[in-house]
């Protein structure tokens, strides 16, 4: 298949990979061939950011400049990391129309970026949410990975 974005994935993350016709549904969906999605081990959160001190539960992904980094554990699953894909090409869409972002970058919430409550008000993150919940048929947002995380810290 020719790829209309790039996908490259750490061999430890193979296993988090969408099966081919849930990649192919989203490179119909977004056929950004600038984009390169990387998906990696959670481990590396903190390596591949750049940031000290990062909890690999603090966040799931990452979209900066034309790269998606998605970072993997056994609380994702297939299909979360599918939807993880849609929510960040729904940044990148974004980029493609212009005056509807500027519209969102308007009623951005004064909230740090980085925490769940800007997630929760944010318009763009919201419209992320909602296209990629669409295109997979499930809501599997900041809400439903913090249960499992959540479980996961407890039994473990």
């Amino acid at each position: 298949m020719n790829r209309k974005y790039s996908i490259e994935v750490h061999p430890e993350a193979r296993p988090w990979v969408p099966d081919s016709w849930t990649l192919e549904r989203l490179e119909s969906e977004f056929p950004f061939p600038w984009v390169t999605i990387r998906i990696w081990p959670r481990r590396m959160v903190g390596q591949i950011t750049g940031k000290v001190g990062l909890q690999p539960w603090q966040f799931r992904a990452r979209s900066i400049g034309n790269v998606a980094d998605i970072f993997v554990d056994p609380t994702e699953t297939q299909k979360s990391i599918a939807w993880l894909i849609a929510h960040e090409l729904g940044h990148h869409e974004l980029k493609t129309m212009p005056d509807v972002k500027r519209t969102m970058n308007r009623v951005t919430p004064n909230l740090p970026r980085s925490g769940d409550a800007f997630h929760d008000h944010d318009t763009e993150e919201t419209y992320c949410d909602g296209r990629a919940t669409k295109i997979i048929g499930e809501r599997l947002d900041r809400e439903w990975w913090r249960d499992r995380t959540e479980r996961a810290r407890r039994s473990g």
